[in-house]
């Protein structure tokens, strides 16, 4: 056999098997994909996600403010009502003074919770005196859920009151202020003192239509507090003379006493599920 034969022939076969080598096992791969489609578990279309709820809306509204219903007329705290009224020679101090306060929310056919978010009160200094009062001597905000505070539950806030702290304006009492104006203390600076009530109260929020705001003093306090005109309902205004003696609501309804009431101001946060804006 001639040696070029022999080498051409043996390049031919060698070609030739690669060639075949290649193809089956070309063959062989895609027979082992069509395997795997056939034998795959069909897919199951997705869910949809699941819609979230939606996220509770919050609005907060004034449910109260004295200033709408009546007007400034004096300025008392514990220490003016023993030492400059004639009051104290029957009743003493006073030591708690409250409100009864209502609230409905509002028919918009949403689920709602309400609480008492905060609330004002007008702390007074005669002018002469500015500067000259105590700082950090303590007030205290009450709150009831219900219209009777010896047996509703209560939520407090206490604060010290400290003069530099918050922003004055100029009032002038009316001549017939019953305490202020015993030592002629007419001219006055005011400034509303704000208590947060929304740490204290849960989200939860409270149950009854009516309930009760007031303050509450230490012992002898030189912290005054406006007193609106002697035009409010009586049998809407609880008392307590004196630490320990006990709840006194001070009128009802079948004789039409009218009383001074505290100056305060009562914000309402609502909570309800609907579209935020």
């Amino acid at each position: 056999m001639h040696p070029l034969y022999t080498l051409s022939c043996a390049l031919f076969l060698a070609a030739a098997c690669t060639e075949y080598d290649v193809t089956a096992k070309t063959d062989d791969a895609a027979g082992a994909a069509d395997a795997a489609v056939d034998t795959a578990e069909p897919v199951e279309p997705s869910e949809p996600p699941a819609e979230e709820p939606d996220e509770p809306c919050t609005e907060v509204v004034t449910a109260f403010d004295i200033e709408e219903l009546s007007v400034l007329q004096d300025a008392a705290s514990p220490y003016l009502v023993a030492t400059q009224s004639p009051l104290h020679t029957t009743s003493g101090p006073w030591y708690r003074d409250a409100l009864v306060l209502t609230y409905l929310p509002p028919d918009d056919g949403f689920d709602s919770t309400w609480r008492v978010a905060a609330v004002e009160v007008l702390v007074m200094v005669p002018t002469a005196r500015m500067g000259t009062l105590p700082d950090g001597e303590r007030l205290t905000i009450e709150v009831f859920d219900g219209a009777n505070p010896r047996m509703a539950p209560s939520w407090t806030e206490t604060q010290p009151i400290v003069y530099g702290d918050l922003s004055w304006s100029d009032y002038v009492l009316p001549f017939d202020a019953a305490i202020s104006g015993i030592s002629g203390d007419f001219n006055q600076r005011g400034a509303w003192a704000r208590f947060d009530f929304r740490s204290t109260i849960s989200e939860s929020g409270m149950v009854s239509p009516e309930f009760v705001v007031g303050v509450k003093w230490e012992s002898m306090s030189q912290v005054a507090v406006g007193y609106s005109n002697f035009n409010r309902a009586c049998n809407r205004n609880w008392t307590e003379w004196a630490p320990g003696s006990g709840w006194n609501m001070n009128g009802d309804s079948s004789t039409g006493d009218v009383c001074s009431w505290p100056m305060l101001r009562v914000e309402i946060e609502r909570t309800f599920t609907d579209e935020c804006e």
